[in-house]
């Protein structure tokens, strides 16, 4: 944010220059031990710690559902959440989705079990905070998060803008289901520039946005994938 001003280190940051990793065994229980589902999700939740490594960085990128200058951190939907997994052995990164209504189990207040709900998971940090997010995905997941970030649909538009635009595969339904729901997708269009059901064209921040919201043409694991997409263009 270029409102806030630059955080400073006190000392450079070594982390990732030894290899340190923990890999806990979990002991599920048989099915015999669980009375329902949520009774299964619930000791999942409590069932073994996140498996670590300091060779790989794990940061959580949350798009949050609101628009404005402000970024919140609780109160808020996740509406779109991908973890960033960063080897520096193989210089791979991976891109994972965490689909919006995976059904979970979180505590509002991070440490405290009497304050335990079930919902879809980006409810989590609406009934709770970023911290209540980040403990869900990670006792659901078994994964550690090193750190985060957060967007909303303003910023996101920014960095795009910021950038000159991103060059993407779109498809004439997806243009369309675009164009057809003003209301749906913040009154944004698309004019189509090329041939067939097809094509790569260059989206302004407000036309990426619609692009990455788009969740009535298919699924939400396709919705995901758009977004995966989207951030690729933009790295």
């Amino acid at each position: 944010n270029k409102d806030n001003t630059v955080a400073t280190t006190e000392s450079l940051w070594t982390g990732m220059d030894k290899l340190e990793e923990s890999f806990e065994p979990i002991n599920e229980k048989e099915a015999t031990e669980l009375s329902s589902l949520q009774d299964m999700i619930k000791d999942w939740y409590y069932n073994g710690k996140p498996c670590k490594s300091s060779h790989v960085l794990n940061v959580l990128l949350i798009g949050e559902d609101t628009r404005g200058k402000e970024i919140l951190d609780e109160g808020t939907r996740a509406d779109s959440a991908i973890i960033v997994s960063v080897n520096i052995d193989t210089k791979q990164v991976t891109l994972t989705s965490i689909l919006r209504d995976a059904w979970a189990y979180w505590e509002t207040e991070k440490g405290n079990p009497e304050s335990g709900q079930f919902g879809k998971i980006n409810g989590a940090m609406s009934t709770g905070d970023i911290n209540a997010y980040i403990s869900c995905l990670e006792n659901l997941y078994k994964i550690e998060i090193d750190n985060y970030a957060i967007v909303n649909f303003d910023s996101f538009e920014s960095i795009v803008d910021e950038l000159g635009g991103v060059t993407l595969e779109i498809t004439t339904a997806e243009i369309n289901e675009i164009n057809n729901h003003q209301s749906r997708y913040g009154h944004v269009t698309i004019e189509k520039e090329f041939e067939g059901d097809k094509g790569k064209q260059k989206l302004n921040g407000e036309q990426a946005l619609a692009y990455c919201r788009i969740r009535k043409l298919d699924s939400d694991n396709m919705r995901a994938d758009r977004q995966k997409t989207c951030l690729i263009e933009i790295f």
